[in-house]
């Protein structure tokens, strides 16, 4: 392979990709220590930032014109970048776990009642909506009872 001069203007055009100084050797076919030399020169060091200065440019020129087509999803990280917009918080009701044992009398048996039909439907062939409606009752069970517990706290 030819090796190719390392000149201050192919070293700007190359660091518009961002690349490492190892890179930088890589790609020149010379040494790490010789660029790190190099980049000690008011000249070398100022091209290696002008290029990464025009990468970036460019890249964020992409971006907003992805954006200006429509791509929502750089339309909303454009947004938490550059206008410091956010996802809202979302907050969660803690609820407290309650054993079988410290159920009240009446959700123990509908909770076995619940548990009793689970059981012999899934013994007759039940259906996977079956089981989905089955896992709804429950989790309005347990909304219930949670409800309940927040009411009696307040």
């Amino acid at each position: 392979m030819a090796k190719r001069s390392f000149t201050v203007e192919a070293l700007r055009e190359l660091c518009e990709l961002h690349v490492t100084q190892a890179e930088v050797a890589a790609y020149f076919g010379v040494s790490e220590k010789l660029v790190s030399r190099r980049l000690e020169e008011v000249e070398y060091r100022e091209a290696f930032e002008e290029g990464r200065a025009n990468g970036k440019r460019s890249l964020r020129r992409w971006q907003m014109d992805a954006a200006r087509s429509g791509d929502r999803v750089m339309l909303i990280w454009l947004g938490k970048q550059l206008l410091g917009q956010r996802e809202p918080e979302q907050r969660l009701v803690e609820t407290s776990t309650v054993s079988y044992r410290e159920m009240p009398e009446v959700d123990r048996r509908r909770r076995l009642e619940e548990l009793m039909s689970r059981r012999e439907a899934a013994g007759k062939g039940e259906t996977v909506a079956d089981r989905k409606r089955a896992a709804a009752a429950g989790r309005e069970v347990v909304r219930g009872q949670a409800a309940l517990q927040l009411k009696g706290q307040g």
